[in-house]
């Protein structure tokens, strides 16, 4: 055979732009991570049980591709490796480097949908993020109360 004992890099077709796939971006900005061969996403176990199985389904039905499930003390690590699925991450605009150290950024593809903006932020915010109540004064004494958004350090920018 002239293959016999190869293994050759499995095929990813490029999935459809929609919201499912700026929510699963979302979602490896906040709790994921990209090496050179392997995507992972690392949710807790004992608070998101429901979240994990969601985003199991949701990788499976945008790649087509099945994630291993790994438990692992307080975590559970959803994996799908392949060399192909970390080149089509890099033409979709996320990379295989530290997300906070090369200054990861929200790719302008979905900022310029606001249903995907939606999408992809609801996950960061989900995941790495807070909302809360922001109680101030103004210089004429004045009370107002603003919704404010912050992150967790996994995301240096959203462009």
């Amino acid at each position: 055979e002239k293959y016999q004992n190869c293994i050759l890099p499995k095929k990813y077709e490029t999935p459809e732009i929609n919201e499912d796939l700026a929510e699963i971006l979302g979602i490896i900005l906040g709790d994921g991570g990209i090496t050179h061969n392997q995507l992972r996403i690392t949710p807790n176990k004992q608070n998101d049980t429901e979240y994990i199985d969601y985003v199991f389904n949701l990788l499976n039905k945008i790649f087509r591709d099945i994630p291993a499930r790994h438990y692992y003390q307080n975590v559970c690590n959803l994996m799908i490796t392949g060399v192909n699925l970390i080149k089509l991450f890099a033409k979709l605009g996320i990379s295989e480097h530290n997300k906070v150290k090369s200054q990861a950024i929200v790719p302008k593809w979905i900022n310029k949908n606001q249903a995907f903006a939606i999408a992809c932020l609801r996950d960061l915010r989900d995941t790495d993020g807070c909302v809360y109540f922001h109680h101030h004064k103004s210089n004429h004494g004045k009370e107002y109360v603003n919704i404010g958004l912050t992150f967790f350090q996994s995301l240096a920018s959203i462009s």
